[in-house]
Order: C-alpha cells, then sequence, then structure tokens
C-alpha cells in the first residue's frame, strides 16, 4: 500500500509539478478553513474564504508592482479527484505529501474562524521553512471581509519579511501618503538580504513616483538597476519617469531593454487594466493601460478600453482622442464610440 502511494506521489509530482515549481522558493499552501455557521450563512464558506483570501494576496502582489511577487500560494481542495481506472480518490493528500517531500511546498497555513462575543477570530498556524508561527487574527463580527484582508496580510509578512512592506505600501496606496512605507523600508534594508534589495528599492521608488517625488524615484530605479542589471521592472519605471520628463530617446531606450529582459512585461499591465477595468475600478484601469500603451503592441481593442476608463473617470477629451484611434484603426468599431 504505502509503495503504490509513493509511486503515486512521484507520478504526480512529476504530472503536476509545474503548478507548485513557478514560484523562486517554493509554494505556499493554505488548508481548508474551518468557519462558524453565521459566516456560513453570508456566504463565506471555507472554501469561498480561502479564496478571498488568494484574490487579496494577489491584489497586493499586483500593487507593489510587477516582478514583485516571488510565491506562488495555492488552497487545498478536497475536491481534487482523479480517476485512476481501478478507483475514484482523493489524491489531495498525496500529492501534497509528494510536493512537500520534494521540497516545492515551503509554507503551510491551517486557520479556524470562531466567533468570540461580536468578534470573529481567526486563530492561524504557521510553518516557514521550519519556523514555526501562530496569530490570533480579528474583525468585527458582521464584516468578514476584514477578516480576510487580516489573514492575507498576516500570510504574506509571514511568507517573507519584506512582505511587510509590500503589505504597508498597499495600505498607503490609498491615500498617497507612503510616509509609514518609507520608515519601514528604511529599517528594512539593515535586515534584508542583499538579493532583495533591487526589490526593495523598486517598492521605495514606486512610492516615491506615486507621491509625485520623481526625481528620488528616478534614484532608487536607477539604484535598483545598478544592484541588478537583469531586473525589467526598474528600467520600465524609468521609462515611464522618462516620458513624463520629455525625454523621448531616453524612454524608448529604457522600455527597449525592459522588454528584451521581460517580454512579458507589457501583458502584466494590460491583463491588470482589464481586471480593473471589469471591476469598476477605472483609476486604476487607466493607470495599468498607459504602461500597456507605452510598453506593448496595442490593438484596437485595448484603446477602447482605455477610452471607455478615461470616460468613466470624467477625462473626457482624452477619451474622445482614444476612441477616435479605436475607429482609424478598426472602422468597424465606430459604432463603440457612440456609447
Amino acid at each position: 500500500m504505502f509503495e503504490s502511494l509513493s509511486m503515486l506521489a512521484g507520478l504526480l509530482a512529476a504530472v503536476m509539478g509545474f503548478q507548485v515549481a513557478t514560484g523562486a522558493v517554493g509554494s505556499v499552501l493554505l488548508h481548508p478553513t474551518e468557519v462558524p455557521p453565521s459566516m456560513e450563512e453570508r456566504g463565506y464558506s471555507g472554501e469561498v474564504f480561502n479564496q478571498l483570501v488568494m484574490e487579496e494576496i494577489d491584489r497586493h502582489e499586483f500593487i507593489a508592482g510587477s516582478d514583485f511577487g516571488t510565491q506562488t500560494v495555492q488552497t487545498e481542495r478536497e475536491r481534487f479527484d482523479v480517476d485512476l481506472e481501478v478507483a475514484e480518490i482523493s489524491l489531495t493528500p498525496v500529492r501534497n505529501a509528494a510536493f512537500r517531500s520534494l521540497g516545492f511546498i515551503q509554507f503551510e497555513f491551517d486557520g479556524a474562524v470562531v466567533e468570540s462575543a461580536d468578534r470573529l477570530e481567526m486563530h492561524m498556524t504557521g510553518s516557514a521553512r521550519g519556523r514555526a508561527a501562530s496569530a490570533i487574527l480579528s474583525a468585527p463580527k458582521e464584516d468578514p471581509a476584514a477578516l480576510v484582508r487580516a489573514t492575507a496580510e498576516y500570510m504574506l509578512t509571514v511568507i517573507d519579511p519584506m512582505n511587510a512592506l509590500k503589505v504597508q505600501f498597499a495600505a498607503d496606496s490609498d491615500t498617497r501618503d507612503f510616509t509609514k512605507t518609507l520608515a519601514l523600508a528604511d529599517k528594512a534594508q539593515f535586515h534584508l538580504t542583499l538579493d532583495l534589495h533591487p526589490q526593495l528599492f523598486n517598492l521605495v521608488g514606486r512610492a516615491f513616483h506615486l507621491a509625485g517625488r520623481n526625481t528620488e524615484a528616478a534614484d532608487m530605479y536607477s539604484r535598483a538597476h545598478e544592484l541588478d542589471p537583469n531586473y525589467a521592472a526598474p528600467l520600465a519605471n524609468l521609462a515611464v519617469l522618462s516620458e513624463v520628463s520629455g525625454d523621448m530617446p531616453k524612454s524608448r531606450e529604457y522600455t527597449k531593454k525592459a522588454l528584451a529582459l521581460d517580454p512579458l512585461l507589457p501583458h502584466f499591465y494590460r491583463d491588470w487594466g482589464r481586471a480593473y477595468a471589469e471591476a469598476g475600478l477605472y483609476d486604476r484601469c487607466v493607470s495599468n493601460y498607459e504602461r500597456f500603451l507605452k510598453l506593448g503592441e496595442p490593438k484596437a481593442e485595448d484603446y477602447y478600453r482605455m477610452a471607455v476608463c478615461l470616460r468613466e473617470v470624467g477625462r473626457t477629451a482624452e477619451s474622445t482622442a482614444m476612441f477616435q484611434r479605436v475607429t482609424a484603426l478598426d472602422p468597424r468599431a465606430a459604432v463603440l464610440t457612440i456609447r
């Protein structure tokens, strides 16, 4: 029996290993979360709760900038069944055992939500590269979404101390006041390994950039590039700054270098621009499509999405000009500009 399971684990790891080997330091596994009946009634089943935590982690990774995330985070699902002709069995425990033995899963979290008076409490334990961690996270009973955010932030900070910066950056991005992010970054640089300093400086550059402090942003991006010449994100950010300052030749040079290092960089901004448009977050749609239009090879549909988002944020003249580009590229789309 054990030999059969071992063979099955090896086979499964070989077939599915690509799903967990994409992160630079391995994967993170969040086991099924137990939730009280009151949360079930609100539509927050354990599976829904875990999925929302995954989405919140993705949001933090995106806000912090391209190439910032290093982990592939997975949530365990019980309905992972495979028909092996002999019998249909759940392979989730076997798969996880195989991944764990191969070193792919380096972080694991277990949690259960309980009610305590008028609060929801997440009792969470974790294991990160042999280090144990535990916490009790709390949120108002009527606000399960707040517990989702707290859970995601806790996981991020345990997975990698630098993620504490990412979490703070995400919190500051709504107000454009990055005082806390910059103060935390100043302390973090003395505790992070040198290989993480390019990411640190790129993130600090993003904070300066969004705060309108472009000179300081350019300095941080340049330092990140000097430390890691193969890191595409700071070059892409320098391209944006150069264009804002009117230095188009320099902007094109940075763009060319960034795309040579990471040809998929434009797709990152386009895909998130689409996601924000569908979510109704039009200001974020605009900021991401602006970067895609500079880095990528846009088609009529891309200009159309940008035009719609510009109109939604009140930038009517720019929206009209963008709609005109749509019809120039694809006359059949002229009817879309009437909407």
